[in-house]
């Protein structure tokens, strides 16, 4: 079996785990693909393509089912700017269809060429090129197996259909059910949340990785891209000032609408047509009572991409909404609502373990199937959802269910921390032995 693995940001597991195939003669040719610099692997991919001397040109019947994707590839790529993930670069409309059509076949080429059977992505596509490797691979039949870290410490999603997470019906019970205990309340911390404290020692690393030279150079010789980012930026905080609403009442009756930080996956793959998110906030507003409200909360962390001029100006003339500041308490807002809605966003979540419904949008929602998650239509009633009973019980068993189909291990670096006395040599050891029942294989 011919295996392709991509990584971003993460070490210290796919080494020992494909190793630990390839000698147990299960996996023969292993194509790794590895990008630590994260922002930049859209630019590594790019020098790639830039030194092919040859490329093959994949049929017309699987060209044209891959080109319905195009503006989803548009809206992901767009995000990779020279200067971060959360500003934009200068490329135009045609840029991105020749990069399309450049990255497609390329990659149409890699699989071929290296007769790959089976693809392994760590975690759901969301650049732009692992997107296409995911469309491609399911094109040519590749056997797809995507990862995904779960906010469950020491416990991941895996699934082999893009569009089945949150369902996980191409996911085997295949580990042992556990009894969850979950707290009935609203408030709960998150360790993405919290103030990141890097160690010293990744602190002196960074400082003479490669990455940071390259970096500062991109930022130096890309002096148009800087100055229209800061015209950005400058606008941004003008209009969001301006738009939150000072006559905001905890006592009327309200919809707790909390927004992504964008671009991100929760919004720009798994929200399908709502990573539109004032399309989700104009539907809303269409089915609610008249006396009703709907309390628009924008991520702290949000900054000026997605946020021009014109979307304030369209957020500004949808009915019944009033921004409010995103300092607000996001847990008071829960509480006081009729209910929460959100596109796939955490929120939804610390609303149905308080005991809150949560009317969701995007598709990929991992929490969908739970008590209390209702999917967004146009004939919903509001008010139906709104006086709805959640079992926490009945959440609780169906996380212990949603269990059995999540390995053990942590497959993205960020979330060593929410595990216990973590290792490295441990961590490897769980997702080989998770490995092993996931693709059936001892």
């Amino acid at each position: 079996m011919n295996v392709w693995i991509e990584s971003v940001c993460s070490e210290g597991w796919e080494k020992e785990v494909i190793d630990y195939f390839k000698k147990k003669k299960i996996w023969d040719k292993v194509i790794y693909k590895k990008y630590p610099i994260y922002q930049y692997s859209v630019f590594l991919f790019e020098e790639e393509i830039k030194k092919t001397s040859s490329i093959n040109y994949m049929p017309s019947d699987m060209y044209e089912n891959i080109y319905k994707h195009i503006f989803v590839f548009m809206d992901l790529y767009s995000r990779n700017s020279p200067l971060s993930q959360d500003s934009y670069s200068l490329r135009n409309t045609h840029d991105f269809m020749e990069l399309f059509n450049l990255e497609v076949n390329y990659i149409y080429t890699q699989f071929k060429e290296n007769q790959i059977d089976l693809y392994i992505i760590q975690r759901s596509p969301h650049l732009g090129i692992d997107y296409l490797r995911c469309i491609v691979a399911k094109e040519m039949g590749i056997r797809t197996l995507i990862l995904e870290q779960s906010l469950t410490p020491n416990r991941f999603f895996y699934y082999w259909d893009y569009y089945d997470y949150g369902y996980f019906k191409t996911s085997r019970p295949l580990f042992e059910k556990e009894k969850v205990t979950i707290k009935k309340e609203y408030k709960k911390e998150w360790f993405y949340t919290r103030p990141q404290k890097t160690p010293l020692k990744k602190r002196i690393k960074s400082y003479i990785l490669p990455s940071v030279s390259f970096r500062r150079m991109c930022r130096l010789s890309n002096f148009q891209c800087l100055l229209y980012n800061h015209l950005l930026y400058r606008r941004y905080k003008t209009n969001a000032k301006k738009y939150i609403s000072k006559d905001v009442d905890l006592s009327a009756k309200f919809i707790y609408f909390a927004m992504h930080l964008q671009p991100e996956k929760t919004t720009s793959t798994w929200g399908g047509v709502y990573n539109d998110q004032l399309l989700a906030i104009e539907r809303l507003s269409s089915i609610i009572p008249e006396d009703w409200y709907i309390y628009v909360k924008d991520n702290p962390a949000q900054g000026f991409f997605m946020r021009g001029e014109w979307f304030y100006k369209r957020l500004s003339l949808i009915p019944k909404v009033k921004v409010v500041s995103s300092d607000t308490n996001t847990f008071m807002l829960t509480e006081k609502s009729q209910f929460v809605s959100t596109i796939t966003g955490t929120v939804g979540w610390e609303a149905i373990t308080g005991g809150k419904c949560v009317l969701y949008f995007g598709w990929g929602t991992w929490y969908k199937t739970f008590p209390g998650a209702f999917e967004y239509s146009d004939n919903i009633d509001v008010n139906a959802i709104a006086s709805y009973h959640i079992d926490h019980q009945e959440v609780e068993d169906r996380m212990s269910e949603l269990l059995t189909k999540m390995g053990y291990g942590v497959i993205y670096e960020e979330y060593y921390e929410m595990v216990e006395n973590f290792s490295e040599e441990q961590n490897a050891k769980d997702i080989i032995h998770s490995f092993e029942k996931i693709l059936d294989v001892k």
